[in-house]
């Protein structure tokens, strides 16, 4: 009866220490899954973050183009305003350097 016992108990030990081994290649292969799964998130993650800094940048051009093109139209409009002042002005200046060169060209 003893000898039955041990073959059981060697057997027991057997069936156990196959369980471990079982259990150690799953644990394994959870862990090269996870390992593969975040290799894979990251990438993911990476191509979005690329994405939405794209999308960034050219938000970023389109408003400096805007505020360039308003810049150029506000320019445009104070030099118009300013040529006009000076067109207005150029009879009288003519008038005070006609009247300066001719009344003082004695000099």
């Amino acid at each position: 009866m003893s000898l039955e016992l041990l073959k059981t108990i060697e057997k027991a030990e057997a069936q156990a220490e196959a369980v471990r081994q079982d259990a150690q290649k799953a644990a394994r292969e959870l862990v090269v899954e996870a390992e593969k799964r975040c290799a894979q998130e990251e990438a993911r993650a990476a191509v979005q973050r690329r994405a939405e800094a794209q999308g960034i940048l050219r938000q970023a051009r389109e408003t400096s183009q805007r505020r360039i093109e308003q810049a150029a139209v506000t320019g445009q409009a104070e030099r118009e305003k300013i040529c006009q002042a000076a067109r207005a002005k150029i009879e009288s200046a003519a008038a005070l350097i006609f009247e300066r060169v001719v009344g003082d060209g004695d000099r």
